[in-house]
């Protein structure tokens, strides 16, 4: 029986948060990066774990990855912006 065990070179810390967090505009935020003139969304949750009495921010593939989820799972859009445009 394998138990998944986080990698440390690549998880900082584990900790739980509800997949609704990823649908809600509370706590959200996004910024807007170049790569080789490709605009690219970087979402952002900021997420307090209470248990541990722990600020956390969930950002980058991470992010992406739960708001997918979560869309898939809730069968719903994000109440925020997937994508923001340069001004």
């Amino acid at each position: 029986h394998c138990v998944p065990r986080p990698r440390t070179e690549e998880v900082d810390v584990v900790f739980k948060t509800p997949l609704s967090t990823f649908l809600k505009p509370e706590n959200h935020f996004a910024r807007l990066y170049h790569e080789n003139d490709t605009p690219y969304t970087i979402h952002f949750f900021k997420y307090r774990d209470e248990e541990h009495q722990q600020d956390h921010v969930i950002w980058g593939l991470t992010a992406a990855i739960l708001i997918r989820v979560a869309t898939i799972v809730y069968n719903k859009e994000p109440l925020f912006p997937k994508h923001i445009s340069a001004m």
